[in-house]
């Protein structure tokens, strides 16, 4: 799988071998809404999730970013404010991603964005600088709300999409944040490129990084950490309809 086939396709197609039939249609619905689910104007914010290592392309997520500021389609890059230490208090730098330092310099003075349109966004537990997929939203959604800003597009790769706007979305209703969210991802992904995943582990094909994405949705929804696909669906609504 590589980047003939598009990333709906490739998807869709391992929700089909990978979920029970009684839950992928609600999987595929999220996963193709999402991938075309992109914001009708500028937003205020870009939530800029952190990538492990090998799984941000500077020609690919990167470019993407900083278009969206350079292109006046975004005000702000908001971004994890840590170095990549791992979650539980430890301070060994880039041990999950490479860090806010390093992503930083990238944008600023590889792609040109201005460094005041990169906003650091702290960890909410005061002390904590390890950051899961779930508690970065938090953190994007709770410096939004300090800063006033009323629109945002979440920003990840294809396969992490569905996962990272489950967090968003469960978050605003808890909170009953007034913050409209969209999502946009890259429209081309070598999905053969070896990468790592969650909290820097396990390097190996993005396409095989799918099953583990689909997994965690599972696992997380069952808990009540994210939103269900319901709740998505009315977000989503909602949102439109205003």
């Amino acid at each position: 799988m590589g980047e003939t086939l598009g990333n709906r396709e490739v998807l869709e197609a391992e929700i089909r071998r990978l979920v029970s039939p009684d839950l992928a249609g609600d999987f595929t619905k999220a996963t193709t809404v999402l991938l075309s689910d992109f914001p009708p104007g500028p937003v205020d914010a870009v939530f800029f999730h952190s990538r492990s290592f090998f799984d941000a392309e500077k020609q690919g997520i990167f470019i993407l970013a900083a278009d969206l500021i350079k292109q006046d389609k975004a005000k702000y890059l908001l971004i994890p404010d840590s170095e990549g230490e791992r979650i539980g208090g430890t301070t060994t730098p880039r041990e999950t991603w490479p860090g806010i330092s390093l992503w930083t310099n990238r944008l600023v003075e590889t792609l040109g964005v201005e460094r005041g349109k990169i906003l650091p966004c702290p960890h909410l537990i005061p002390g904590e600088h390890g950051f899961n997929t779930k508690t970065e939203a938090e953190a994007f959604l709770a410096t939004s709300v300090e800063r006033g800003f009323k629109t945002a597009v979440v920003l990840t790769q294809p396969h992490q999409i569905v996962r990272a706007m489950l967090g968003v979305v469960k978050t605003i209703n808890q909170k009953g944040l007034p913050i409209n969210v969209w999502c946009i991802s890259p429209q081309s992904t070598d999905w053969n490129k070896r990468v790592k995943g969650s909290q820097g582990m396990e390097r190996k094909p993005r396409v095989e990084h799918i099953q583990d994405e689909i997994e965690r949705v599972l696992k997380y929804q069952a808990k009540g950490d994210i939103a269900s696909f319901d709740e998505l669906f009315a977000y989503l609504t909602r949102r439109d309809n205003q």
